[in-house]
């Protein structure tokens, strides 16, 4: 929850696209859903030129919770090949679509569930309750801690910072490697 992407390279969908090779049809990045850019981004511009599918944590909990699966009879193939599907389809420009095409993910997702959008947009805002809970809850447990460091002893807090810096693992490690050097005879 403490990292949020700052732009499309933290995404990484070049990457991802490179990675994949000539024999695979798309990929798939997954990354939380409200951590996607809300407006115009390049990362929806690059998905659809490299034919990246932009999905979801919250997309992925929502399947599971519905026991949605792939197997011989079902596919998923329409969402994992979405970007080429939005760039083919005539009803959406192609400017529009570089905008956050998240919405047109989310009915794919739905119609694969068999619900209608706003059936499925009250999930993903359980998701987003969900998120928030569990914010709250690392929010105070960063505020707790924060109040028993306060109540640390000098020698306490010295302690505490050397072993959060692992100073002492950084000392072991480096000793151990300069003693399998061996004995070194030093020039000068």
């Amino acid at each position: 929850m403490s990292r949020t992407a700052k732009n499309q390279k933290d995404f990484k969908v070049a990457a991802l696209s490179n990675w994949r090779g000539g024999e695979n049809e798309y990929a798939v990045l997954v990354s939380p859903y409200f951590q996607y850019p809300k407006s115009e981004s390049q990362i929806y511009k690059t998905a659809l030129d490299d034919n990246v599918c932009l999905f979801a944590w919250e997309h992925i909990s929502i399947l599971l919770d519905n026991n949605i699966s792939e197997n011989e009879n079902f596919s998923l193939e329409t969402i994992w090949n979405s970007s080429s599907m939005l760039v083919r389809d005539s009803k959406i420009s192609y400017e529009n679509a570089k905008c956050c095409f998240l919405p047109k993910i989310n009915s794919f997702v739905a119609k694969k569930l068999g619900m209608d959008i706003s059936s499925f947009l009250k999930l993903l805002n359980e998701q987003k309750l969900i998120i928030v809970k569990r914010g709250s809850l690392e929010l105070a447990y960063c505020e707790d801690k924060i109040e028993e460091i306060k109540k640390y002893t000098h020698e306490q807090a010295i302690s505490e910072l050397i072993k959060e810096t692992k100073l002492e693992e950084r000392i072991s490690v480096i000793n151990s490697y300069l003693s399998s050097l061996g004995d070194v005879d030093e020039q000068s």
